[in-house]
């Protein structure tokens, strides 16, 4: 396994939904939450791999894994020194709804301990499927600590989604980029197995920078990008590798073929990215507390340091509570970005949006079209609900949007008077 130096900043999932069923019977069940970019990350504990599913061929696939080192146990074995001990355990199931048991395998990976300053180890599974659409249920444990973290994800091998999986997009250093996410203008090189002609086309299209409207809006925004700035990127015979440099402030879209635009998207943002460090960004979530004419000012401020800690320090009323607030605040806007980012930054999305002002749902609900948060316990009158329709986009697998409606302006609107009066809502 190849190791990365760059640091990479990991947060605890929202919910989690329970899938450990499908590891103890092949009876037909329904799959409930995920909130991951790349299939379903299901973890129950603190360990928390990241995957990227890739066809290789008609009847095998390679699952590229990332597991932070700091999540993992290592212990003295006389002779081997400091090891960690991965099981990987993974079923084959018809679909997603459930099916029969179509085939499993488990493998041991014993994994020396890394030298000082290396946060991320990187490996790949390689797994036979069916040539047709299956659904595979992975349980990645740590048997040194007794941790599991259980994933899940659909293969395509008929319908158009299948080309996104055909490409597997990797750093400079050979290390896979599991998230969507490289720092701008860096270098990288698509792993593409299954490209039989020797050139890719990345569609480049400029960011959605706006955020999402309020839930009791009577619109919605659904954006229509238009593909037409097209680079077409060669493969190098003698690396045997399709390389090439991010174009700043673009979204990438890599495809096989400019008749079906179907692909892998490549977003750039700041190296520190899922968390804001610097001042300018982190004052942009503010537009869902903000008034138009105080959002302005803090835009255009020339001390945008000095601005941003008054604008909170007048919510609060002083500067320890303003640190409290900034705290929840940012955390949610970490995990927005985390499980929500698609073609912009997560915080602008509808979801996004939802869990940074009303915090964590108590029940999350989903299927192939749609995804219901709801919020409190039981079914009575003092729950709250939300739901997002998952919509077709070209950028991404992970793009939904609020079915808003009217009745939310007074839950919306008191929400906001208490980030605004200096406490942070949970429902």
């Amino acid at each position: 396994m190849k190791s990365q130096y760059k640091t990479q900043p990991y947060l605890d999932v929202l919910l989690y939904f329970c899938i450990a069923f499908l590891f103890t019977t092949c009876s037909s069940s329904q799959s409930a939450n995920y909130f991951s970019n790349t299939g379903s990350k299901v973890p129950i504990s603190k360990f928390n791999p990241s995957y990227s599913l890739v066809q290789t061929s008609s009847d095998s696939v390679v699952l590229f894994y990332e597991i932070a080192v700091n999540e993992i146990l290592f212990t003295s074995i006389e002779r081997q020194g400091f090891t960690a001990n991965i099981k990987f355990h993974w079923k084959l199931y018809s679909s997603y709804e459930g099916g029969p048991l179509l085939a499993q395998d488990s493998l041991i990976s014993i994994i020396p301990k890394p030298n000082e300053g290396i946060t991320h180890l990187y490996g790949q599974l390689k797994i036979s499927t069916p040539q047709t659409d299956a659904f595979i249920a992975l349980k990645t444990s740590d048997l040194n600590r007794r941790s599991v973290n259980l994933y899940t994800q659909e293969i395509y091998r008929e319908s158009d989604l299948k080309y996104a999986q055909y490409f597997q997009i990797m750093r400079d250093d050979n290390t896979p980029l599991i998230n969507p996410f490289c720092e701008k203008a860096e270098i990288i090189k698509v792993f593409a197995p299954r490209q039989e002609n020797k050139k890719l086309f990345v569609y480049e299209i400029a960011p959605n920078d706006e955020p999402g409207l309020p839930p009791y809006s009577t619109q919605n925004k659904y954006l229509n990008h238009n593909l037409k700035n097209i680079r077409i990127i060669l493969k190098d015979t003698v690396l045997n590798e399709y390389r090439f440099k991010m174009n700043p402030i673009k979204v990438s879209l890599l495809v096989a073929d400019t008749t079906n635009p179907t692909g892998k998207s490549v977003y750039q943002f700041p190296s520190s990215y899922p968390k804001i460090n610097s001042y300018t960004e982190l004052i942009k979530p503010l537009s869902y507390l903000c008034t138009k004419t105080e959002y302005a000012q803090l835009l255009t401020s020339l001390n945008k340091r000095e601005s941003f800690e008054l604008f909170w320090e007048k919510l609060s009323g002083n500067k320890e509570r303003a640190k409290t607030l900034i705290k929840y605040y940012y955390k949610r806007v970490e995990k927005a970005n985390t499980y929500f980012t698609s073609y912009k930054e997560g915080w602008r999305t509808d979801r996004g949006m939802i869990i940074i002002i009303f915090g964590e749902p108590e029940n999350v609900k989903t299927n192939s079209k749609y995804e219901t948060w709801t919020y409190g316990k039981g079914e009575n009158t003092a729950t709250l609900s939300f739901t997002f329709e998952k919509i077709p986009n070209r950028l991404s697998n992970n793009d939904y949007i609020l079915i808003r409606n009217p009745n939310y302006r007074n839950i919306w609107n008191s929400a906001i008077s208490t980030w605004r009066g200096g406490r942070y809502f949970i429902f």
